[in-house]
């Protein structure tokens, strides 16, 4: 059941013009048509996620984060030699 899922997700793909994006490799099983199989039988190329990030462009950013420290946690990391001593310059 799951095989003819997969074939009619890949026809509409093709259909639409859309790219069938999944996690799944090709397998020569019997038992379960994967999704990268149907795809290819019906003539469409499946890709990555990661692959699809990379062709769109897809940037993943983190902003830097200010922590204010207190005075004893300052303290503390330069008890530990964690920031360098104080009067280092």
């Amino acid at each position: 059941m799951s095989g003819c899922s997969s074939s009619r997700r890949s026809g509409r793909a093709l259909a639409g013009g859309h790219d069938v994006v999944t996690h799944e490799t090709v397998s020569d099983g019997r038992r379960k048509i994967k999704i990268p199989n149907a795809a290819i039988a019906h003539g469409v190329q499946p890709i990555s996620p990661f692959q699809m990030l990379r062709a769109m462009g897809a940037r993943f950013v983190l902003e830097a984060q200010t922590r204010q420290l207190s005075f004893s946690s300052l303290r503390l990391l330069l008890g530990f030699g964690l920031l360098g001593s104080a009067g280092s310059g």
